[in-house]
């Protein structure tokens, strides 16, 4: 078998290490898995986000961006409060305590970016943002 033969063997592989990589450097710094990060961050930048809002944020489905919020909201880093202009939506906050643990998660993200991607050169790395936008257009189905 060529090397090419294995390319998507390969990308899964280094994601799923990458994954747990990061949920245990993240867990071990601020208490969240990579998954909560992103949706920690995506609250941060704009706060007030509905659950199909964040899971469409996060390319992921409603009923696991809902599981994530449960556990989010039960560790009290994010709160839902009733939207005032449609009292049929909830929207999503960060607590204090979860702006103190999105805290702790950018420096950790910077530290785990250089553990991941430090030893590729520039060039190497706009090559596979390059890829990686590639394959996300060809599999993204349109809306």
């Amino acid at each position: 078998m060529r090397d090419d033969d294995r390319l998507y063997h390969l990308l899964v592989v280094a994601a799923h290490a990458a994954r747990r990589h990061t949920d245990t450097r993240l867990r071990e710094l601020a208490g969240v898995t990579a998954a909560q990060a992103a949706a920690l961050f995506a609250l941060a930048e704009q706060p007030g986000r509905s659950q199909r809002d964040l899971a469409a944020t996060l390319s992921v489905n409603e009923p696991a961006v809902a599981e994530m919020v449960a556990r989010l909201v039960a560790a009290g880093l994010v709160v839902r409060s009733r939207s005032s202009s449609d009292g049929r939506t909830m929207e999503l906050r960060l607590s204090q305590a979860g702006q103190e643990a999105l805290g702790r998660v950018r420096p950790a993200v910077a530290e785990l970016n250089a553990d991941l991607f430090g030893a590729a050169s520039d060039e190497d790395l706009a090559a596979f943002r390059r890829v990686l936008a590639s394959i996300t257009a060809r599999v993204t189905p349109n809306p």
